[in-house]
């Protein structure tokens, strides 16, 4: 038979809210960073990623909500430990989307940067799909840009310097 080490149960404040899509991940100090979604009633989805040491003690949390259907898509841990995290955002009104990344200090959870992609043409959809972390501790992004009016859809990658810089 096998035991479980530590087992936490996340509980949130907000009335009605249950995670959502989660994922988890891991640093080089066997840390665990669980990202996931907090529900709120009506159709509004944030951002919740907390995190624990290797024995399950609780270290850090942290929300994000844009008043719309924020969905985490992905995550990755530098070499220093910051987390780094990207979450496609839709508008219930207008069906807009855009994604944020962001990147968190790995000690105490505060958020050091956030990027936005900001597309050229209006009404575009934007979507990240996956990060990626390179040895030189540059960020890769990627996912689609969408047109509506011609429903063309692009690949779509951006590389980040560990400052949150466009390479």
């Amino acid at each position: 038979m096998i035991s479980a080490e530590w087992s936490r149960f996340q509980t949130y404040n907000e009335t009605g809210s249950v995670g959502e899509y989660p994922f988890v991940l891991c640093d080089s100090s066997e840390n665990v960073i669980v990202c996931g979604g907090t529900y709120n009633p009506g159709p509004l989805i944030g951002l919740v990623v907390t995190k624990y040491n290797a024995s399950g003690v609780f270290q850090w949390e942290s929300k994000f909500d844009t008043n719309a259907q924020d969905i985490v898509k992905s995550g990755v841990v530098d070499a220093a430990g910051d987390v780094y995290v990207v979450v496609n955002t839709k508008d219930v009104f207008t069906n807009a989307s855009r994604f944020v990344l962001f990147k968190y200090d790995g000690s105490t959870g505060a958020l050091l940067w956030e990027y936005r992609y900001q597309p050229g043409l209006p009404g575009v959809s934007n979507t990240a799909s996956k990060l990626l972390l390179l040895p030189n501790q540059q960020v890769i992004l990627v996912g689609n840009t969408k047109n509506p009016n011609t429903q063309i859809s692009r690949p779509l990658t951006v590389c980040l310097t560990p400052a949150g810089d466009i390479v």
